[in-house]
């Protein structure tokens, strides 16, 4: 069983799996084909962790990009990350993805008029403004037609509807209404003949 000693007659067991991925980390700290920055990064979780700090994985992400913004010179704001290729974002295109992505995760139309979009562009495809345009409006056109079809439906089988009906009728509290209520038309006078 390996035996890690330091200077100060402090010794740990440990069991090989350990060894070789401290043997690995040393390596690679020692290494000077190594990029600084993964130093740095493995250097700041190390320090975290010893002082009791949580190590998530926003929290990971970050210092990763900080610690190789600070050792290379190189800024990147953010990136995108597809399974094993990193994609660096400039600025205003990773402002632009945080700002699509509550779009797309929303499940709506303009959700899928978004995805379809994009598809179309990313295959070669580049539809003009107006086409866009009519794709939009095609689904608002429609959209009225099946509101006032619904309406006919409503009123023709109102049966059908009740519970729904029930659900979407105002409540009035029986306190906003008034003991006597004023009439809301003037008496008819009597015509004399």
């Amino acid at each position: 069983m390996p035996i890690l000693s330091s200077g100060h007659n402090k010794t740990e067991t440990m069991t090989e799996r350990e060894f070789d991925v401290l043997a690995k980390v040393l390596k690679l700290m020692r290494s000077k084909e190594q990029p600084g920055w993964i130093k740095e990064a493995i250097d700041t979780i190390l320090i975290r962790n010893d002082i009791g700090q949580q190590i998530d994985f926003n929290w990971l992400i970050g210092s990763i990009l900080n610690d190789h913004n600070r050792t290379t010179g190189s800024i990147i704001e953010s990136f995108l990350f597809l399974r094993e290729s990193v994609i660096p974002l400039r600025e205003d295109e990773g402002a632009t993805m945080a700002a699509l992505l509550p779009i797309l995760r929303s499940q709506s139309w303009l959700a899928e008029f978004f995805e379809l979009t994009i598809d179309l562009f990313a295959k070669g495809n580049r539809p003009t403004p107006n086409k866009l345009i009519e794709w939009l409006l095609e689904p608002a056109a429609n959209f009225a037609i099946d509101v006032e079809r619904a309406q006919e439906l409503i009123l023709d089988y109102p049966e059908f509807f009740k519970s729904e009906l029930d659900r979407l009728a105002p409540k009035t509290p029986a306190s906003a209404t008034p003991a006597n209520p004023e009439p809301t038309s003037k008496p008819r006078r009597k015509k004399v003949a």
